[in-house]
């Protein structure tokens, strides 16, 4: 049924079905499930290198606020009493 669907929209307005196979998602292999498996994968990836960027932040907050006390308690300029 899709391959007869397939070839009427395609001798009927050759145009747009190409430019709709062009915007599809899904290949004539692929199937959904595949598809949304890759898409998983891809959202673990993304948590993971967020997960790693939010450690690195915490980090970089961290050695500031040690510089920026230390900076404080040891200004060369500070008076000394």
């Amino acid at each position: 049924m899709r391959k007869l669907l397939r070839s009427l929209a395609e001798k009927i307005a050759p145009t747009a079905y190409g430019r709709l196979k062009q915007l599809s998602v899904l290949d004539d292999d692929a199937t959904t499930s595949e598809i949304l498996l890759g898409y998983q994968e891809q959202v673990k990836d993304l948590q993971a290198q967020l997960d790693e960027v939010r450690r690195e932040h915490r980090h970089v907050v961290e050695l500031y606020d040690l510089m920026f006390e230390r900076l404080q308690n040891e200004a060369p300029l500070r008076e000394r009493v």
